[in-house]
């Protein structure tokens, strides 16, 4: 049975769906709230990155498809697990949810959707997927929607970080902007040059953008970043209490974490708007 069946089969009577796989495409996901009947709940999670957005191997859409349908729709920057609920059905596999992967495109992946050993504990799963997800305010869905209006570059595939790949290293985040146009001289130090340059290279933006267009791509990168998600959940603690968390999440010291935490607080502040950098 093809990935696509045997979801259609756990659809079609479900009071509830938890979707979650870090690729999902609208038009497959169109064709699965066509299922579901209309009173269904519906979850939907997923994980997006710049270079994921620049090619379209996801859409954004998908966003506004959930929540006109009354639905919640949350990233989680280390999801790769593919998931679906619906109703006491659970469907576990190698399948996103795009055409290719539930198998009834044209050319399709050779893919896997089936339940699970009796012993798999959906709720504790699903617990933790919810825990480690948030949603996507609507100025952070902008961020992410303007990626996809970045031309893709014409040449090789652009290499990008995983989200758990990259975290900013300059304290200045105006230097990454000058090491990409080829102004390392114009940074005070040898140190921050060289930061510069780690923290570009992670980034991996395409060549020959203007500066609304770079500040999308670096937004969406951070906004996918595991590291970001990490000071974002900190926000509204003290410091002492901040710090000892993420310093036992980070596996560094107080004062090193204290250093990454406002290092990346410089960096919401400047491309995400908000200062904080979180909800």
């Amino acid at each position: 049975m093809i990935p696509w069946d045997a979801l259609t089969d756990a659809c079609r009577s479900a009071d509830e769906a938890v979707i979650a796989a870090p690729y999902i495409k609208a038009d497959a996901l169109e064709r699965l709230l066509a299922l579901l009947p209309p009173d269904a709940a519906l979850t939907c999670i997923t994980r997006w990155t710049a270079r994921d957005m620049l090619f379209g191997a996801s859409d954004a859409e998908c966003r506004t498809l959930v929540l006109d349908r009354g639905g919640a729709f949350r990233l989680h920057p280390h999801l790769h697990a593919k998931y679906y609920r619906c109703g006491q059905r659970v469907l576990v596999g190698s399948a996103n949810l795009t055409a290719h992967g539930m198998g009834y495109a044209a050319s399709a992946n050779l893919e896997i959707l089936c339940e699970p050993d009796p012993g798999f504990d959906a709720v504790s799963f699903e617990r933790e997927l919810i825990a480690g997800s948030h949603p996507i305010r609507d100025a952070e869905f902008e961020q992410w929607a303007a990626i996809t209006r970045i031309p893709p570059p014409s040449g090789p595939a652009v290499k990008a970080p995983e989200p758990l790949d990259w975290r900013p290293a300059t304290r200045d985040p105006e230097h990454v902007w000058l090491a990409y146009n080829g102004h390392l001289g114009r940074i005070p130090s040898a140190d921050e040059q060289r930061l510069a340059q780690t923290d570009l290279d992670q980034l991996a933006p395409p060549s020959g953008l203007k500066r609304p267009a770079f500040d999308n791509w670096v937004s969406a990168q951070l906004l996918g970043s595991s590291i970001v998600d990490d000071v974002r959940r900190t926000e509204g603690m003290e410091k002492d209490e901040a710090w000892d968390r993420l310093a036992a999440e980070w596996g560094c010291d107080k004062g090193e974490a204290n250093h990454r935490r406002e290092t990346i607080r410089n960096w919401t502040t400047a491309f995400l708007g908000d200062g904080a950098g979180g909800p």
